[in-house]
């Protein structure tokens, strides 16, 4: 008879192999930097689905601000990208006095 797929000892080494994977990377989700280098989230370029999530708009809505100039962008490759900086400008300028 096969063991049962939900038995200790799979789910052990299943897990243990996660924490040393995670481990070896030194990469965590939920700390403050995920970089080796000490970039932080913040230095992330966000994608088109990105700005569109943080804005509540759609992902056509982002591609009118950057043709009109509204929203700066980074071509990388055939994709664009944003600085948060870039957004919270945008956002700063659209919120007005």
């Amino acid at each position: 008879m096969y063991p049962r797929r939900d038995s200790p000892s799979r789910n052990t080494i299943g897990n243990s192999v996660a924490t040393s994977i995670r481990d070896r990377c030194d990469m965590s989700i939920h700390g403050a930097s995920r970089y080796a280098d000490g970039r932080t989230e913040r230095d992330r370029l966000l994608t088109i689905n990105d700005v569109a999530f943080r804005l509540a708009i759609s992902r056509d809505s982002v591609y009118r601000l950057v043709r009109s100039g509204a929203l700066r962008s980074i071509r990388v490759g055939e994709r664009l990208r944003f600085r948060l900086d870039d957004l919270e400008a945008y956002l700063a300028r659209d919120a007005g006095p």
